[in-house]
């Protein structure tokens, strides 16, 4: 599984996302912050 991927997942499976173009202005704080813990997780 690529980290594309696994990001999609995980947005689905946390925020009930299939795209990041139907995330709601409401979740994009809580998207953001868990992209950037994914970032720091793999660097």
């Amino acid at each position: 599984k690529n980290h594309y991927q696994a990001i999609f997942q995980e947005l689905y499976r946390r925020f009930g996302v299939a795209s990041y173009k139907t995330i709601i202005q409401e979740q994009y704080g809580a998207v953001l912050a868990f992209l950037e813990d994914w970032r720091t997780s793999v660097s």
